[in-house]
């Protein structure tokens, strides 16, 4: 049983969000909240004013701002922490991988934060979305974040799911069925929202050799949110004029918005041979793995991943397949990102084929998805971390 505790009554500490949307809502029914996760997994908790074992002040944090609303919390709140040798600070945000070693200046803002309130490093767990989050935080040379205890989950296969039957009802296990029959007019399937410093390098990568025409890509690209030279140079694995990538950008070169978090189209799926996802994140500094990464997986599709090193590891580890015989898959080994979108831009240039043993894969993928294996993953993490 976890107890939450609040200084004088339960608390919804998102009523102090006067400046930033600093916190999440103590709701169930929100996936971004920590109750949600709990019931999900089936770990027992209550809320309560005075208990005697272990309790956590708990803070279901959005993503990471300045934490300006945190000076709005009461100083009961404080006194407690300091003042009971069994009461710790629960920062939970396994919903991002926005940890201290990834945006310094913002944690910085609450780290001084904490420590005008006295609060020690041994009293806070934070729980994150960067699965490398426990080995990132020992080697970062942060003389208060470094003690702090620290877990990283994947959570998202279990938010996808819910979600998409939210939203649309329907868990499409016939889709495999469908793709068997449906006429592929289409080489990929590339998704994206946010147009993210990855996300353009890729695009303008595709858009070079010419790979868009034959596929389905969306994107939301507007001049003001051009990457910059430096930017850039991180992905520029050719050389490539900076001027060029501008003119591409400046172009506004793809408009269509086929992303949708919430749940998955099958048309386009079925119209596709394969998906190149763009997740949130490259490179190395953390491993975090979304619904971007799981959609293929539930809508039975191969899948090629521009995201964080290890992340087909870490997919295979939980059970799932990937498509070793289609795709070069070193580009998850690289923790570069220059060489990682060469990779992923020399497998798109790849004729392939769609046979038997493939579908099989994603028929075997999609089952494990609907079983949600991180369910167990997760509940054991979690009771071994706060219980």
């Amino acid at each position: 049983m976890l107890n939450f505790l609040y200084p004088k009554d339960v608390c919804d500490f998102s009523k102090y969000n006067n400046v930033e949307q600093t916190f999440v809502s103590n709701d169930s029914n929100d996936c971004w909240s920590f109750e949600w996760l709990l019931d999900t997994i089936g770990i027992d908790y209550r809320n309560t004013s005075n208990n005697k074992s272990k309790n956590f002040i708990k803070f279901n944090i959005l993503f990471p701002t300045e934490y300006l609303d945190l000076q709005y919390l009461p100083d009961s709140v404080w006194s407690y922490l300091t003042h009971n040798d069994n009461t710790f600070l629960l920062l939970y945000q396994a919903t991002e991988a926005t940890t201290c070693y990834y945006w310094n200046y913002r944690w910085n803002k609450l780290k001084n934060f904490l420590l005008e309130k006295k609060i020690p490093p041994e009293k806070v767990f934070y729980i994150s979305g960067d699965l490398n989050a426990i080995d990132n935080h020992k080697i970062h040379n942060d003389n208060y974040w470094s003690k702090a205890k620290v877990l990283g989950i994947d959570i998202f296969e279990m938010m996808h799911l819910y979600r998409h039957m939210q939203n649309s009802q329907k868990n499409y296990k016939d889709i495999i069925d469908l793709h068997n029959t449906s006429q592929k007019t289409k080489k990929f399937l590339n998704l994206n929202k946010r147009m993210r410093p990855n996300k353009q390098a890729l695009i303008y990568y595709l858009h070079k050799n010419k790979l868009l025409e034959d596929s389905k890509v969306s994107a939301l690209w507007h001049e003001s949110k051009v990457i910059s030279s430096s930017e850039f140079s991180s992905y520029n694995f050719d050389k490539s004029d900076y001027d060029d990538f501008v003119k591409i950008a400046g172009r506004q070169l793809i408009l269509d918005d086929y992303g949708n978090d919430q749940h998955s189209e099958p048309s386009l799926y079925l119209e596709s041979m394969y998906s190149l996802v763009s997740e949130t994140y490259t490179g190395s500094t953390v491993k975090f793995i979304t619904e971007k990464t799981y959609k293929p997986i539930l809508m039975g599709h191969p899948f090629l991943v521009h995201g964080t090193s290890g992340t087909l590891q870490h997919l295979k580890k939980i059970g799932y397949e990937t498509f070793s015989e289609i795709f070069d898959e070193s580009y998850d080994m690289h923790s570069d990102p220059k060489k990682q979108l060469k990779i992923i831009i020399e497998n798109s240039k790849r004729d392939i084929s769609i046979n038997k043993d493939i579908m099989e894969k994603c028929k075997h993928n999609q089952n494990l998805f609907l079983k949600q294996p991180s369910k167990k993953i997760v509940k054991k993490q979690l009771e071994n971390f706060l219980l």
